[in-house]
Formats: structure tokens, C-alpha cells, sequence
């Protein structure tokens, strides 16, 4: 038989015996040892390439054969003794290893199709939207930030404009002067709906805005990351 593989050709011994396994169409639980023996002695002894670490691996399994050879030929089982089938461990060994080259190769594929999948860094999707259309929706962060923005600015107002009010302010009647202030001017901004500084007032709005928001009686806005906050009639 004329064999030209290298050794090298086969990711190791056991690769090599699969493949005459499978050359031969056996069954792998069911090995002709002879058969096998002979023909990978063959290819060991027609290898061209001689890596004498890598080639000792397969001397290894070769001396393993030969043994399980001997092991056959010599021994006459008796039909009142079970005797374990010498075959047996290097048959396990191979199943390993077929099990472990599958899983190798599921990865290996997935790895080549993962290599297909090309990626970029995020970037804000208000990079690509018309001018007039990058309006966003404001965030609670947004209306604390500009709500704290507006109170510091009142305390260097002096004097700071106080008010007594014996009835209170109510949210219920702040909610329909912010919809009547609405209906005359359609959008204004966050801190004109505050024309006074005092305790109730301002809480008072702020509440009916974020509860006028909840119910979608109002829109709130801003063109850009830190500008001007709106309400906007809905």
C-alpha cells in the first residue's frame, strides 16, 4: 500500500486511528484490531517527515496496539470465565476524542462566523436626525437639575419675594392656569411657569407639571443635552 502522509497530516495518534477506523467503514466499538495494527504500523513506517517528540506519541499508541494484538492472539478464553475485552480502554480513549473534535469543530465554526459580525461604538442617534427633528423628551434628571438651577437663582434675589397665603395654593388650580397659560402660548419654557419663588408655589407647580406630563396633558422637551427645558401643550 502506498501511503504519502506526513505524521504531521493528523492532530495527533488518536486522529490517525479514526481515520483508518473510518477508511475501512468498522465499527468503532467493535475494532479488527489485526486490520488496524497493520495499517497504522503502515503509515508510521511510510511517513516522510520524522519529528522524533511528535513522532514518540505515535509510537506510544503504536506499542499499545501491538499489545492488545498479542493480548488477543495469545489468550483462549474460556467460556466459564468473563475476561475484559482489551480493547476496551483504547476504545474509550477514542471516543473521547471523537467527542472533543465535534465540540472542536462546532467552535471553530462558530468562531469563523462570529469573525463575519463586525461592530462599531454607539454613537447618539441624534447624530443622524434632521435639525428640526432632534428635539428629545426631557427626564426626571433634567427637570430636578433645572428646578435646582432655578432655586439657586432666586436666593440672589434680595429681597426674596415671600407671600402669605392663607388658603394655599392648591396643584389642582395650578394644573388649570398652566393649561390656560398653554392654550395662549402653545410651548414656554420650564422656569416661566414659576412667577413666584415662594415654598407652596413652587412645589405646587412642579408637582402639577410632572403629574400634567404623567397624563399627557403636556409634552416636555429640550433641543439639546443641558438647554433650555420646555412644556409644550399637547
Amino acid at each position: 500500500m502506498d501511503i504519502e502522509f506526513s505524521v504531521n497530516d493528523f492532530q495527533g495518534p488518536l486522529d490517525l486511528l479514526l481515520h483508518l477506523i473510518k477508511t475501512k467503514k468498522m465499527d468503532i466499538m467493535d475494532i479488527e484490531i489485526d486490520i488496524i495494527t497493520k495499517e497504522y504500523m503502515e503509515v508510521i513506517n511510510n511517513s516522510y517527515k520524522l519529528n522524533l517528540e511528535v513522532t514518540s506519541q505515535y509510537l506510544l499508541i503504536a506499542s499499545e496496539l501491538l499489545e492488545i494484538k498479542s493480548k488477543i492472539l495469545l489468550h483462549e478464553p474460556n467460556e466459564e470465565e468473563e475476561v475484559d475485552d482489551p480493547r476496551e480502554e483504547l476504545v474509550q480513549k477514542l471516543l473521547e476524542y471523537s467527542a472533543y473534535k465535534e465540540i472542536s469543530n462546532i467552535l471553530q465554526d462558530k468562531s469563523y462566523k462570529r469573525s463575519e459580525i463586525y461592530t462599531k461604538i454607539p454613537e447618539k442617534r441624534s447624530n443622524y436626525l434632521e435639525e428640526e427633528t432632534r428635539e428629545q423628551i426631557g427626564t426626571m434628571d433634567d427637570l430636578v437639575c433645572a428646578m435646582k438651577n432655578f432655586l439657586n437663582s432666586q436666593l440672589d434675589k434680595k429681597p426674596v419675594m415671600t407671600k402669605i397665603n392663607k388658603t394655599g395654593i392648591s396643584i389642582k388650580q395650578r394644573r388649570l392656569e398652566i393649561k390656560s397659560l398653554l392654550k395662549k402660548n402653545v410651548k414656554t419654557s420650564f422656569i416661566d411657569l414659576f412667577e413666584e419663588a415662594s415654598y407652596e408655589y413652587v412645589v405646587a407647580t412642579f408637582i402639577a407639571i410632572l403629574e400634567m406630563a404623567k397624563e399627557k396633558e403636556l409634552q416636555i422637551t429640550q433641543q439639546n443635552e443641558f438647554s433650555m427645558i420646555y412644556c409644550e401643550a399637547v
